[in-house]
């Protein structure tokens, strides 16, 4: 089950963890189309334990909501909002 993460605008995202939770945090970015279900490769957290991996299924995928008018650079604000949801100040992010 995903877990809601309310942005700055009200918005809301829902987000997913895996992996090692006191692990170096990245956060997925999924191909379209996907949702953050698709973007863990299976195995990829075990095959890598010294990290905590973190997706969402980014506006109009999944379970999050489509947002008219947005731009690619939104997903920086977006992914900050995830990184805070689960306490994470500083993070590296990988795209597929």
């Amino acid at each position: 089950m995903g877990h809601p993460v309310r942005t700055d605008d009200g918005r809301v995202l829902v987000a997913e963890e895996w992996g090692n939770p006191s692990g170096a945090p990245v956060v997925l970015f999924h191909g379209t189309p996907g949702t953050r279900l698709g973007t863990l490769l299976p195995g990829l957290a075990e095959q890598h334990p010294g990290f905590r991996f973190l997706a969402y299924d980014r506006p109009g995928y999944g379970e999050s909501r489509r947002v008219p008018g947005r731009r690619v650079a939104d997903a920086a604000r977006d992914a900050a909002a995830v990184a805070d949801a689960f306490g994470v100040e500083r993070f590296a992010v990988v795209g597929r």
